[in-house]
Protein backbone atom coordinates (compact mmCIF):
# COMPACT_ATOMS: atom_id res chain seq x y z
CA UNK A 1 0.00 0.00 0.00
CA UNK A 2 1.35 3.62 -0.98
CA UNK A 3 -0.49 6.91 0.95
CA UNK A 4 0.82 10.14 -1.31
CA UNK A 5 -0.50 13.25 0.75
CA UNK A 6 -0.62 15.89 -2.03
CA UNK A 7 -3.15 18.16 -1.21
CA UNK A 8 -3.41 21.67 -0.20
CA UNK A 9 -1.67 24.89 -0.96
CA UNK A 10 -1.88 28.30 0.69
CA UNK A 11 -4.81 30.78 0.78
CA UNK A 12 -3.50 33.05 -2.15
CA UNK A 13 -2.19 36.33 -1.40
CA UNK A 14 0.19 37.67 1.21
CA UNK A 15 0.43 36.02 4.23
CA UNK A 16 0.59 39.02 6.23
CA UNK A 17 -2.90 39.63 5.27
CA UNK A 18 -4.34 36.37 6.78
CA UNK A 19 -6.92 36.54 9.33
CA UNK A 20 -7.13 33.52 11.85
CA UNK A 21 -10.18 31.93 9.63
CA UNK A 22 -7.28 31.61 6.62
CA UNK A 23 -4.37 29.93 8.94
CA UNK A 24 -6.77 27.37 10.18
CA UNK A 25 -8.42 26.05 6.43
CA UNK A 26 -4.27 26.18 5.54
CA UNK A 27 -3.76 24.16 8.59
CA UNK A 28 -6.34 21.84 8.22
CA UNK A 29 -5.45 20.75 4.50
CA UNK A 30 -1.84 20.58 4.75
CA UNK A 31 -1.44 19.37 8.05
CA UNK A 32 -4.22 17.53 9.90
CA UNK A 33 -6.00 16.19 6.92
CA UNK A 34 -3.09 14.13 6.18
CA UNK A 35 -2.65 13.22 9.59
CA UNK A 36 -5.96 11.58 9.17
CA UNK A 37 -5.48 9.70 6.36
CA UNK A 38 -2.27 8.09 7.71
CA UNK A 39 -3.94 7.35 10.84
CA UNK A 40 -6.67 5.96 8.97
CA UNK A 41 -3.99 3.47 6.56
CA UNK A 42 -1.01 2.99 8.93
CA UNK A 43 -3.01 0.02 10.74
CA UNK A 44 -3.29 -1.71 7.54
CA UNK A 45 -0.12 -1.28 6.06
CA UNK A 46 1.55 -2.70 9.18
CA UNK A 47 -0.82 -5.58 9.38
CA UNK A 48 0.33 -6.58 5.99
CA UNK A 49 4.32 -5.92 6.95
CA UNK A 50 4.67 -3.11 4.30
CA UNK A 51 3.60 0.42 3.33
CA UNK A 52 4.62 3.74 2.61
CA UNK A 53 3.43 7.11 3.28
CA UNK A 54 4.80 10.06 1.18
CA UNK A 55 3.67 13.55 2.29
CA UNK A 56 4.63 15.97 -0.61
CA UNK A 57 4.34 19.84 1.22
CA UNK A 58 4.99 23.52 -0.35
Amino acid sequence: DILVNNAGGPPPGDFRDWQREDWLKALDANMLTPIELIKACVDGMAERGFGRIVNITS
